[in-house]
């Protein structure tokens, strides 16, 4: 592996096409998780309906996570991503919630420390889940894996997170047009809304999928062969 595997340009043209090779793929997996933010969007206005949709949240969305995380990985590498694979984060879900759980506390006593050590441990330790799937892992071994891995990558780690702050303000004129439905939204705002909204689903966010799901395969990559050395 040499240098340019480990390069933001690399990662995110490789992701590229990767995404544009497997589209059909990729766009069905995108749909699952799609339907399922659809799901408890539409659970959020029954009755009590808002705690029932965090409840499931906090039950379904790890699991979920690293099973999509997995799937594109799985893709990565040119191998063939299977329903199992999507649904690999339930099959153990046990040291995929564990490790989940442990992750927000670390990141959390950081931000609660300051602002800053939260960053730095969110990048460090982002890849605990996907370890946990890939190579089975414990959630503690599965922890310092990632901060093992990722050493000496953090600053490029955080340039990585600047696409989901975009990916949450793509998301907001929909919002809008959601929370006040009476309000008379114009058209062009209206389709506007929606078609970022599409778009953020089904192109930006399943890229930025495959994006981490290549940057882990590149570093866990140059972590094992510097230690077989």
């Amino acid at each position: 592996m040499g240098n340019n595997d480990l390069t933001l340009r690399y990662w995110f043209s490789h992701s590229w096409r990767v995404y544009r090779t497997n589209l059909k793929t990729i766009l069905v997996a995108a749909l699952v998780f799609y339907l399922y933010r659809c799901i408890m969007l539409w659970v959020a206005y029954l009755p009590k309906g808002v705690l029932v949709s965090r409840v499931f949240a906090v039950i379904l969305v790890p699991p979920l996570f690293a099973g999509y995380s997995f799937f594109c990985l799985r893709l990565t590498r040119t191998k063939p991503a299977l329903a199992r694979d999507f649904t690999a984060g339930f099959f153990n879900f046990a040291r995929v919630w564990l490790t989940n759980f442990l992750l927000m506390l670390i990141v959390a006593a950081g931000l609660v420390l300051l602002l800053i050590p939260g960053i730095i441990w969110n990048c460090k330790y982002c890849f605990s889940i996907i370890s946990v799937l890939d190579k089975r892992l414990s959630p503690f071994r599965a922890i310092k894996y990632s901060g093992e891995i990722t050493y000496g990558y953090k600053a490029k780690l955080f340039v990585l997170f600047i696409p989901a702050l975009a990916l949450f303000v793509s998301r907001l004129p929909l919002a809008f047009i959601l929370q006040s439905p009476t309000r008379g939204w114009g058209y062009p705002f209206v389709i506007f809304g929606v078609t970022l909204h599409l778009f953020s689903n089904f192109v930006i966010s399943p890229w930025m999928f495959v994006v981490w799901a290549t940057v882990y395969d590149t570093l866990s990559k140059r972590y094992e062969q510097a230690n077989i050395q």
